[in-house]
């Protein structure tokens, strides 16, 4: 007959936790379970080769983490119980899990451990993407299509790094989960897998954590080929994302924006890459504007006059490198606008659109031009500010020579 963890070593542990060694006992005293309860930090009970759903209430009041890797069978009800917990389980000594107990494991809020199991069944895999927790089934060698769509839709970290491959359709799935992947058992990813998780990253959903050289071929796409993943709409959501992940999310995917997603990244304090839109409507400007760092809108190949002064109230760099034409109408408006500014798509300008802008108050940015008259040069030397221009030596001295 096994050891059995009573109401004594339970006080004795309490008192000194590095006197007793709890995985040492296979069965618990009702007092007992009572007892450890109370105990605030990690309980590992991985000893326990049967837990009954009366104990398994009592130690569900425990905070911390909770070990029961000696459970090889988990009946519904005492699932239910243990689903009071609210910090993470471990349950790695199981190998098989009814659609019944998962149903009710899914209503646990912390971290789910269950990397012993090596098959899962459709109704299982549905009830565990409910969890709101993290979910770990490293155990799991292969994946059918129904499990990883089943799992793509569960809502936070999900570990799954027993996978050695996975399918192009299957990434695509996982493209869209909303929380943190691990596929850490992954070997020499297909290009569509990178790219699908390329978007996971780009949309925000969460960290990806890859072997090495898997991880560095997603980054490697995702900073060398810039208009590979684009994405449509930069929503609210995402745009939280990125106040939270701004290292991970990558803006520049977007080619539109709506007003909850400008307004929520008018707080980040920080650069802003949004060189994928190529239109700006003047409610999306103003909300902008209130951004104070570094705006970038590359993407934006003309202007307003109604968005160019949203926009001229924006307290930081302004880089609008992708206008190659700018009116006197709209250089005028842009020169009210106090910072620097940065307009290098400008190839020419004319006397009058340097005589607007010279009234800008602030760095000037004209790097792209490849002429420009005295006339215009003389009225860029009264702007208040430094005018970075391109060197017009070579050219002149090729006039020179003719």
């Amino acid at each position: 007959m096994g050891k059995k963890l009573t109401l004594q070593i339970a006080k004795k542990f309490l008192q000194d936790n590095e006197a007793v060694d709890l995985g040492e006992f296979i069965s618990i005293a009702d007092d007992a379970a009572a007892v450890l309860s109370k105990h605030e930090g990690p309980l590992v009970l991985d000893g326990l080769t049967e837990l009954s759903a009366e104990i398994a209430a009592v130690l569900s009041k425990h905070e911390g983490p909770l070990s029961l890797d000696g459970l090889t069978e988990l009946p519904a009800g005492t699932a239910q119980a243990l689903a009071e917990h609210k910090d993470g389980i471990w349950l790695n000594g199981l190998t098989e899990l009814s659609a019944n107990t998962a149903t009710a494991l899914s209503a646990l809020e912390g971290p789910l451990v269950l990397n012993g199991l090596t098959e899962l069944s459709d109704a299982a895999a549905q009830a565990l993407a409910e969890l709101k927790g993290s979910l770990s089934l490293d155990g799991l060698t292969e994946l059918p299509a129904e499990i990883a769509t089943a799992l793509s839709k569960h809502e936070g970290a999900l570990f799954l790094n027993g996978l050695t491959e996975l399918d192009d359709d299957l990434a695509e799935a996982f493209a869209e989960h909303k929380g943190d992947l691990s596929f850490k058992g992954l070997e020499n990813i297909s290009e569509e897998v990178a790219t699908a998780f390329a978007r996971h990253q780009d949309a925000g959903w969460g960290e990806l954590d890859l072997n090495p050289m898997d991880k560095a071929v997603v980054i490697g796409m995702r900073r060398f080929e810039p208009g590979l993943f684009e994405l449509e709409l930069l929503n609210v959501q995402i745009a939280q994302n990125f106040l939270k992940w701004p290292n991970i999310v990558n803006l520049r995917r977007f080619t539109s924006i709506n007003d909850a997603a400008a307004q929520a990244l008018a707080g980040h304090e920080g650069r802003l890459f949004l060189d994928g839109l190529a239109e700006l409507s003047v409610e999306i400007a103003t909300a902008l504007s209130a951004h104070e760092g570094s705006l970038w809108l590359t993407g934006l190949t003309e202007l307003s006059a109604n968005t160019a002064m949203a926009l001229s109230k924006h307290k930081g760099p302004l880089v609008l490198d992708g206008l190659f034409e700018l009116s006197v109408e709209i250089a005028t408006v842009l020169s009210t606008h106090k910072g620097p500014l940065s307009l290098g798509g400008l190839t020419e300008i004319s006397d009058e659109v340097a005589q607007a802008l010279s009234k800008h108050y602030g760095p000037l940015r004209l790097t792209g031009l490849t002429s420009l008259s005295d006339t215009a040069a003389e009225a860029l030397s009264k702007l208040d500010g430094e005018v970075e221009l391109p060197s017009f030596e070579d050219e002149e001295a090729d006039d020179e020579g003719e």
